[in-house]
């Protein structure tokens, strides 16, 4: 029997059943997390190894809650594969969810805006609805336990995880340091039920929209604000938060869980309508309505070192301010104590009462409504025109002439100040909030097919020429000085196509000798930027004059699509290919996986492992980069319409498409922007007089900048 540390990392190469664990992806209070590989199925899933040894008689236990958590299905919870015990070590096979949680993507000290993190909210109260109607709670919701799917999705793990801890005596007061800023008061005396999630998800939201966590101090301290203290109102963080938004969260978080909406799915309702302006149920004062019993009361009995004295409880109790003291202090008392118990290490003991819990003795006064300022400007409708520039038009720069003033490219800053925009001759950097100049332009020699930018002042430009063009290669400059730092030549008649994303690669084309139409056929390999040196070459036959590619965001794999979409008669002499292949020895993963083939774009999501293509009839497909699996399909414009140009927002979660074709009355331009995870239309922004040649989202994926001939337009994509 192999004994495992909560330090140890030595398992990795190890097997748990039929996995081998491959890579410790994280270490939390409750479990360390390995991604591991099935030994026959070659398929990828997390392991979660508990921090605990489970003794024999507590082995049901164990595999009771891993059958209650395998059992839920839905697309906003993580699947529990399997569990087992390996020696006295449990531990859970789940799904693999790869783009981090919603921790990482909500960072503590910022403030989002309620619109911001509405999807997010409405997925995991769906996730919650789904599990109360299966008289399951949580009990431990926190951003660190929501994970991102494929799609940026929000993925509700660790149900039951506190409970299996308290089964197998692994609590302790770290593993609920995270934790207590999210407990609900009733959790806290030991009566979790559905509305205790509610208070979680309220309180997370809390800290979402302020930038603050809803109460801040030692464990103790915070333990005891929940029981007796209200929150600050999010309207003296935010000002201008509109008083619907304030009033909802406020009322989920009220202490007594009677006083709040009467199941996850109101609150939700409501917090979506607050955020979209409409009048809703946001003032607190109805009791809930019977429903679901709420699970089995844990009372843990504290025993040992760790285990708080009654002298400590009482002087905790001191430090609470005398104006908060108007609950009853016997309840204060005995709610920390029993949270002490529940943070209790070693020699605890923990039964189950097999009913209903019975009401606190004490029920907490309401605390005064705050006052709330004047409503903030409601949120720009989707299409709204924000911005228009007109720096590269002719009228503005009368040496400019004809299509030289055609914009090819643009590029949003990380900080989103700033954006670049490239025509033929010149480069302009602009104030992407008033549309002024940043710096002088930048002149330019060739055709910029790709722009972007490595920081908040370095921009890295593709020049894509034909073979054996001087100005064909990659610059790396200045934004504000317009300074060279670098350029990079492929050599040998290459053209660059796009830069990988840590900047060390470039994807290009070389030419094809001794073949048929030898002077439009390539080859596609991967150079090194600096050395120049060829790392991989993919011997696939691509046009060289309508090839479109995409990296992986961890720069593994890369997705091509190129067509000339020709034909003679009834021979069709087109050449075309769709495919994603490993960038380190050039291998294709899928290759055109939905049987279409005359795709124009190609663009590989954000963080995640989605691509989408962009075809000449006008739909789009998105599906799965590394299986080939469709996810969706889109039409995004008429018969005779193209598509043009493919963009995702920064996130991942939605993805934008321009459409168009030329038609007696003129150009036909357009660009729908798809809501991917809910596979619904947005809504479609239809002003441009001009295709649209390039787009790029703002980095807090609200806004997008399109290109309308020799002019950019700035419109609100949510």
């Amino acid at each position: 029997m192999e004994m495992y540390g909560t330090g140890d990392v030595g398992l990795v190469g190890k097997h748990l059943g039929n996995y081998r664990l491959t890579q410790l992806l994280g270490r939390g209070s409750f479990a360390e997390v390995y991604l591991a590989e099935h030994r026959h199925l070659k398929m990828q899933a997390a392991i979660k190894v508990l921090h605990t040894h489970i003794q024999e008689r507590e082995a049901e236990a164990f595999y009771a809650e891993a059958r209650t958590l395998a059992q839920l299905e839905h697309p906003n919870i993580i699947r529990v594969l399997e569990g087992g015990i390996d020696g006295d070590v449990p531990y859970l096979v789940m799904a693999y969810a790869p783009n981090g949680t919603l921790q990482q993507r909500y960072r503590l000290g910022q403030c989002y805006e309620p619109h911001v993190i509405l999807p997010h909210v409405m997925q995991i109260a769906d996730a919650l609805s789904y599990a109360h109607q299966r008289r399951i709670v949580h009990r431990d919701m926190k951003p660190e336990n929501v994970l991102l799917g494929v799609a940026h999705e929000a993925l509700l793990s660790d149900f039951g995880l506190a409970v299996i801890a308290h089964h197998t005596h692994s609590q302790h007061r770290e593993a609920f340091a995270g934790s207590v800023n999210y407990m609900a008061p009733e959790v806290i005396q030991g009566y979790p039920r559905p509305a205790s999630d509610q208070y979680a998800l309220a309180a997370i939201m809390y800290t979402w929209l302020s930038g603050k966590p809803l109460f801040a101090g030692t464990f103790r301290e915070v333990l005891s604000q929940h029981l007796t203290l209200a929150p600050t109102s999010l309207t003296t963080h935010l000002p201008d938060v509109h008083p619907g938004v304030a009033h909802v969260i406020e009322r989920a978080l009220a202490k007594d869980p009677h006083q709040r909406f009467p199941d996850i799915s109101s609150f939700a309702r409501a917090f979506e309508q607050a955020c979209l302006g409409e009048p809703g149920p946001y003032e607190a004062g109805y009791q809930a309505q019977p429903g679901i019993m709420e699970r089995e009361r844990i009372v843990e009995i504290p025993t040992g070192d760790e285990a708080l004295s009654t002298r400590q409880i009482e002087a905790e109790t001191q430090r609470i301010p005398a104006s908060t003291r108007h609950i009853s202090r016997r309840l204060v008392v005995g709610s920390i104590a029993l949270g002490a118990g529940i943070i209790a290490v070693g020699g605890g003991v923990s039964w189950w009462a097999l009913r209903r819990p019975e009401a606190a003795q004490s029920t907490p006064k309401k605390s005064p409504a705050p006052t709330h300022s004047p409503a903030q400007k409601p949120l720009p409708p989707f299409g709204t025109r924000l911005l228009i520039f007109n720096g590269h038009d002719i009228h503005n720069d009368p040496q400019q002439a004809g299509s030289y003033n055609t914009i090819t490219a643009l590029g949003w800053s990380p900080d989103g100040r700033l954006i670049a925009s490239a025509d033929l001759n010149r480069v302009l950097v602009w104030d992407a909030g008033q549309g002024k100049l940043s710096a002088q332009p930048r002149e330019q020699l060739g055709s910029i097919t790709r722009l972007n930018w490595r920081d908040n002042d370095t921009l890295v430009s593709v020049n894509g020429q034909q073979p054996g063009a001087n100005e064909s290669g990659v610059r790396v400059w200045k934004a504000h000085s317009g300074v060279v730092q670098a350029t990079y030549h492929s050599g040998g008649n290459a053209i660059p196509i796009v830069v990988s994303p840590d900047g060390k690669f470039v994807l290009g084309m070389k030419n094809v000798s001794d073949q048929k139409n030898a002077s439009n056929l390539g080859n596609l390999l991967v150079w090194d930027l600096v050395t120049g040196e060829t790392q991989t070459t993919h011997p696939g036959l691509h046009v060289l004059s309508n090839v479109d590619a995409s990296w992986s965001a961890d720069g593994k794999y890369i997705a091509t699509a190129f067509s000339t979409g020709g034909s003679s008669g009834d021979v069709d002499i087109a050449l075309f290919g769709i495919m994603t292949w490993r960038r380190d020895n050039g291998s294709d993963l899928v290759s055109n996986p939905s049987g279409e083939h005359d795709a124009l774009h190609i663009a590989w999501q954000p963080g995640g492992r989605l691509v989408a293509t962009g075809y000449i009839e006008g739909h789009v497909r998105v599906w799965d980069g590394l299986s080939g699996a469709q996810q969706a399909i889109f039409q995004a414009g008429k018969q005779g319409e193209s598509v043009l140009a493919l963009a995702w927002s920064p996130d991942g979660t939605r993805l934008a498409a321009s459409i168009g074709s030329l038609q007696a009355q003129g150009y036909v331009s357009a660009v729908p922007v798809w809501d991917i995870a809910r596979k619904q239309l947005l809504g479609s922004y239809a002003k441009h007089t001009d295709y649209v040649r390039a787009m790029a989202w703002s980095p807090d994926s609200t806004r997008i900048a399109s290109t309308d001939g020799s002019v950019v337009h700035i419109w609100q994509a949510e």
